[in-house]
């Protein structure tokens, strides 16, 4: 049956209506969500939660997280390690004023230097373009057995600290123009030490009388561009395991110890190049193992020991 005219029109004139408001049913159904309203700026910026930068505490609080320190339940050490590096980062800063990459949003592993050996920092290789000074925190690294400090504009002096070192086998501190200070006397107290490489700093002072108790040294050289004072240590003549002394071009005086010719292992000596006055020790004559005498440039007097024929 047809719909009366009137009707029909009265269908599409609320159709239309419809359309007018959207209500249209297809596109109610398909249409995407408005957009909330936008924020007043100012509003916006006073809700906004601000990221804190953390403090030097919880930093290393978080040098328990696996990002850090894998399994760090287990490695007590490492965990005490990371704690130690990021209280000495801030000492240290990087070639244009970039500070090192030693942070908790980092594996230890992929920190700037840093050698990792059966869970404990057991190298530190700080090179190139450093600036700062060579932090006393180091010291506490007791798992640590090379430091190597070389090529860096580090000012300030050698830290004390670095004897507290107990395992550290090598001690390689060179081409630091600006470090300055003596050479600490707890060096002395590194019982396990094979290498100390002191040589182009800007070291003062004298050569502390405690580093003849290094009895595993092997290598003990502190030449150039350092301006070391006072006489040779007698107590040198007790590394019964040296094979390597190199104290040329300093401003070292007095005489030769005689007690150098109890190094039976020593196969270079130069101390060419210093203020060193008196006479050749006939003691060197003892050095059965030696290859290289360098003792030119001194002030020294007196004739050639005969007993220098024995250095077959």
């Amino acid at each position: 049956m047809k719909k009366p005219i009137a009707t029909l029109a009265i269908i599409a004139a609320c159709a239309a209506f419809a359309v007018a408001l959207g209500l249209d049913t297809a596109r109610a159904v398909n249409a995407p969500a408005a957009p909330p309203a936008a924020q007043p700026e100012s509003q916006a910026v006073a809700t906004a939660t601000p990221t804190a930068t953390p403090t030097l505490a919880e930093e290393q609080a978080r040098c328990t997280w696996s990002t850090v320190v894998r399994n760090s339940s287990a490695n007590p050490g490492l965990v005490a390690d990371c704690q130690v590096l990021l209280a000495a980062r801030d000492t240290l800063v990087g070639e244009g004023g970039t500070p090192l990459n030693w942070s908790y949003q980092r594996h230890i592993t992929d920190w700037r230097g840093v050698t990792i050996s059966n869970n404990r920092v057991t190298g530190l290789d700080l090179r190139g373009r450093l600036k700062g000074r060579i932090p006393a925190e180091l010291g506490n690294l007791s798992g640590l057995k090379g430091l190597g400090i070389a090529y860096t504009d580090l000012t300030g002096s050698i830290p004390a600290e670095l004897g507290d070192l107990s395992i550290l086998t090598d001690l390689d501190i060179h081409h630091n123009g600006k470090l300055t200070g003596s050479i600490p006397a707890e060096l002395g107290n590194l019982s396990s030490l094979e290498v100390l490489y002191l040589v182009h700093n800007n070291l003062t002072g004298s050569i502390p009388a405690e580093l003849g108790n290094l009895s595993s040294l092997t290598h003990l050289d502190i030449l150039g561009n350092n301006n070391l004072t006072g006489s040779i240590p007698a107590e040198l003549g007790n590394l019964p395991n040296l094979t390597w002394l190199e104290l040329g071009s300093n401003s070292l005086t007095g005489s030769i110890p005689a007690e150098l010719g109890n190094l039976s292992n020593l196969i270079y000596l130069w101390l060419d190049d210093n203020n060193l006055t008196g006479s050749i020790p006939a003691e060197l004559g003892n050095l059965s193992n030696l290859e290289w005498l360098q003792i030119n440039d001194n002030n020294l007097t007196g004739s050639i020991p005969a007993e220098l024929g024995n250095l077959s």
